[in-house]
């Protein structure tokens, strides 16, 4: 999927939302280079209480100084 939005559609960062709680789903994003860029404060409800959301991105550059040194 990064090779694609960052190889073929040639965009510049990828944001992704990730809910507070989540925590598997943010340490993957994580091992895939995304860094937290900031917390939504009780932004979204779900089964009547607020939750925190997670914004994390990765930027061009940092995806290509990681796959330069991975294998395809």
């Amino acid at each position: 999927m990064l090779r694609h939005v960052f190889g073929t559609l040639g965009l510049e960062k990828l944001c992704c939302e990730v809910l507070e709680g989540n925590e598997a789903v943010l340490r993957l994003h994580e091992r895939h280079g995304f860094t937290v860029e900031g917390r939504l404060r009780r932004h979204i409800y779900k089964a009547g209480h607020p939750y925190d959301v997670n914004v994390l991105a990765i930027l061009r550059d940092e995806w290509q100084d990681r796959s330069d040194a991975a294998p395809p």
